[in-house]
């Protein structure tokens, strides 16, 4: 609490500290930044980051663009952005990933790429469904629907809060709609603000 008033002097001598123990080549991974920033991290982050030394590179992935406190660092190029657009798989890759995991089809490769758009993430879940309808003699398609589903479940329904699991739930059975009905279906007064946060977080 003493160091409250001065957080980013005291986010400079941290992160000095900090980046001064480790060896060079070290990779900083910051996950989930989307999660946390307010105005007080973006503070304390954009002075310790300051701090970085040399070898030592740091990570932070998001689902929100860089915050306006870090342009210093945009500007003079020690920050690159990696769009969301440079890390869809191409079709080579994909068919890499699938021949790894035993698919060997390229019509079956092709096609689940298309499925998945190119995300890594999706083409390794449907991978594994795959395996797992080969088992049970299930139909692929609908168990890689079932597991994508799973995973977002996991990752992005379950942590939400409850007021907001309660207007998604209610949205769910509407193919399409604008924010004015998503406020009157849901009875949420945020409900355009929710879907707003969730646009600009790339979910939709």
């Amino acid at each position: 609490p003493d160091y409250l008033p001065d957080l980013a002097g005291f986010a400079r001598r941290f992160f000095r500290c900090l980046f001064s123990s480790l060896p060079s080549g070290t990779v900083f991974v910051l996950d989930d930044c989307h999660e946390a920033m307010c105005e007080s991290i973006e503070s304390v982050l954009r002075e310790g980051l300051a701090e970085v030394s040399a070898g030592i590179t740091v990570i932070a992935l998001s689902r929100s663009d860089a915050p306006a406190a870090f342009a210093r660092f945009r500007v003079s190029g020690q920050l690159r952005l990696i769009e969301p657009e440079a890390l869809r798989l191409t079709l080579d890759e994909s068919r890499v990933l699938a021949r790894q995991a035993g698919l060997e089809s390229k019509l079956e490769c092709e096609a689940l790429h298309v499925h998945v758009d190119g995300w890594a993430a999706g083409l390794v879940i449907s991978l594994a469904a795959q395996r797992s309808a080969e088992a049970t003699g299930a139909a692929p398609w609908r168990a890689s629907k079932h597991h994508i589903f799973e995973y977002f479940a996991g990752e992005v329904f379950d942590r939400a809060p409850l007021s907001e699991r309660e207007t998604l739930m209610r949205l769910a059975l509407f193919p399409q709609f604008t924010a004015a009905m998503a406020q009157a279906i849901s009875r949420n007064a945020d409900a355009g603000g929710l879907l707003r946060k969730m646009f600009r977080n790339h979910y939709f």
